[in-house]
């Protein structure tokens, strides 16, 4: 293996949601990225990538449309799955409550 494959897979691991990796499978970078989402710099989509922020709805669906679209849920997979799990929590506890006992 080489040692550019082994850095971006160690990379990968230290992004906290998809963002980085889908970036590069598109070739593009941060800069790119924040001039078609309207941004003045890349600070918004390094902050993104690192999960240190959400994007807005409007800018999690920018980033869908920016790469190739690539579902919100792909981009944001933890995100994504501990949302459904509380949704399906709920969705249980709603089922019971309405059963006849």
């Amino acid at each position: 293996m080489s040692m550019t494959k082994n850095k971006n897979q160690k990379q990968i691991r230290n992004y906290p949601n998809g963002l980085w990796m889908y970036r590069k499978k598109r070739g593009l970078s941060q800069k790119q990225i924040a001039y078609l989402m309207g941004h003045k710099s890349t600070a918004h989509i390094s902050h993104y990538e690192r999960g240190e922020k959400l994007p807005s709805l409007t800018n999690a669906l920018k980033l869908e449309v920016i790469l190739g679209g690539v579902f919100v849920s792909f981009l944001f997979p933890e995100l994504f799955s501990r949302i459904r799990h509380e949704v399906h929590a709920r969705r249980e506890a709603l089922d019971r409550f309405r059963s006849p006992a």
